[in-house]
């Protein structure tokens, strides 16, 4: 099982490798292939968790994080030492529909 931080890094490197491996005609295309990708990772890892919706807020959760790895080198200086500082003010940050789904991960 993957830590929080892992689902989150993973999910921004998603975003930041798009730029050069695929071509997407608008953010909103390459916010679609995010989520319908970490949505069906996550419904398969994850087949016997009982609240979907919770399923459901997490991908939509992760997906906004890979459109921002995906986004944000597109608009500005992109750095590694930036993108550690921006994932640990993510992870520091607790939804609580992140919370919700991280409960019902750690009891599936």
């Amino acid at each position: 099982m993957c830590k929080k931080g892992d689902l989150i890094f993973m999910a921004f490197n998603l975003g930041v490798s798009a730029i050069e491996e695929r071509q997407f005609a608008t953010v909103k295309a390459a916010s679609n292939y995010f989520y319908d990708l970490i949505f069906t990772e996550l419904s398969r890892q994850y087949e016997d968790l009982a609240d979907k919706v919770a399923l459901l807020s997490y991908a939509n959760y992760l997906t906004s994080i890979a459109t921002l790895g995906y986004t944000l080198p597109l608009v500005g200086l992109y750095n590694e030492d930036f993108k550690k500082k921006l994932i640990d003010l993510i992870i520091m940050n607790n939804p609580k529909d992140v919370s919700r789904f991280e409960h019902e991960r750690a009891s599936a």
